[in-house]
């Protein structure tokens, strides 16, 4: 599947990654109701599309792919195993960074917490992961052909549009959240889940600020040293851990949060400036202010709605939230002024020579 991504066949290369996850789930559904009782069968479905997934991902490359023995290098091999390995256990400590706290929490404060905790924190990262993954998937191998064909420069200048325009999304998405987060767990968990409302500032502003390492951290795949990336990773992980240990049992569930926020603050702060050593590029500030202030303006203007339904507030909040945001945007931003523009005339809707800002 990564050939389709280098060859930056994203669309493809979204379907069959939305295919072998839902796929994989509903066979272990299907075979949990009608076949194999348990996680017996539940595994087994995962097991099965997973070998059938994979048999037709091998069939497809070798069908598509020229792949010849001759074509392998060794030299290759070990620069790959140098480049990636650290990779592996960065990727560990990532998954420590994320879920150690549920440990200590069950440790701490009992199963109970540990669920309130977990519907919370869920919630956030699938929130943010939505914006997160696909720019991560779809920006690496843009920039490595950019680096490659036209240089430094143009990868800097590159690397600084994406940023900006990550935050221009993600900002307001994540204080839209809080706006909208305890009608959204009502809605979708129940009221007995509100109490994880508490986690949730804390949560999703930690998830922000360490989406942002997917871009930040950019200069250390380029200078192949992403070793540093474990180091750093490794000291977050201590950080959390300790802090979790000292936070827990005096704050609840808050702690954890906390802990989790002041971690990814850490980690996203330091990879920056280790990574900027080695291949920066350059940050409007001016920007980032425009899009915390619109997406405050929008929070303070769509938090004191309240119309008796959690339902109900959520349709009011999220197009209130949408429209406040983006209006500012545009009367503030002429770059999004532009890139609304060139959306609208790729789909024939105006003519370039009737919108006034097209330039």
């Amino acid at each position: 599947i990564s050939f389709l991504r280098a060859a930056q066949r994203t669309r493809l290369y979204n379907l069959l990654a939305v295919i072998r996850r839902y796929g994989s789930l509903s066979l272990s559904i299907f075979l949990v109701f009608f076949f194999v009782k348990g996680l017996t069968g539940f595994f087994c479905g995962g097991v099965i599309w997973g070998l059938a997934f994979l048999s037709f991902l091998t069939y497809f490359l070798f069908k598509n792919q020229s792949i010849k023995f001759e074509f392998y290098s060794f030299q290759f091999l070990k620069q790959s195993i140098k480049f990636g390995f650290p990779l592996v256990w960065a990727e560990l400590g990532h998954l420590l960074l994320a879920y150690a706290d549920r440990y200590l929490i069950q440790f701490y404060l009992g199963a109970a917490s540990l669920g309130i905790y977990t519907a919370g924190y869920n919630l956030t990262m699938y929130v943010t992961d939505v914006i997160k993954y696909p720019i991560n998937y779809a920006m690496t191998p843009l920039y490595m052909d950019i680096l490659v064909n036209k240089g430094e420069e143009a990868t800097r200048i590159f690397l600084g549009k994406v940023f900006r325009f990550f935050l221009l999304i993600i900002i307001p998405v994540s204080l839209g959240f809080i706006a909208i987060g305890k009608d959204l767990i009502a809605v979708l968990a129940s009221s007995k889940y509100l109490e994880a409302y508490s986690i949730i500032p804390y949560i999703i502003i930690g998830q922000l600020i360490y989406g942002c390492q997917i871009i930040l951290n950019c200069g250390l795949f380029i200078r192949k040293k992403t070793h540093i990336m474990t180091g750093v990773m490794l000291c977050s992980c201590i950080l959390n851990i300790g802090l979790n240990v000292w936070l827990i049992p005096r704050y609840g569930i808050v702690g954890a949060a906390q802990a989790t926020l002041v971690s990814y603050i850490f980690y996203t702060v330091l990879i920056t400036y280790l990574s900027f050593k080695e291949f920066s590029f350059p940050i409007e500030y001016a920007r980032i202010f425009l899009y915390l202030a619109a997406a405050t303006a929008m929070y303070l203007a769509i938090s004191p709605i309240d119309v008796g339904s959690s339902l109900g507030n959520l349709v009011i909040k999220i197009p209130a939230g949408a429209v406040s945001y983006g209006t500012l945007i545009l009367a503030f931003d002429k770059d999004a002024r532009g890139a609304v523009h060139r959306v609208i005339t790729r789909f024939g809707m105006v003519k370039t020579q009737n919108y006034p800002f097209h330039k």
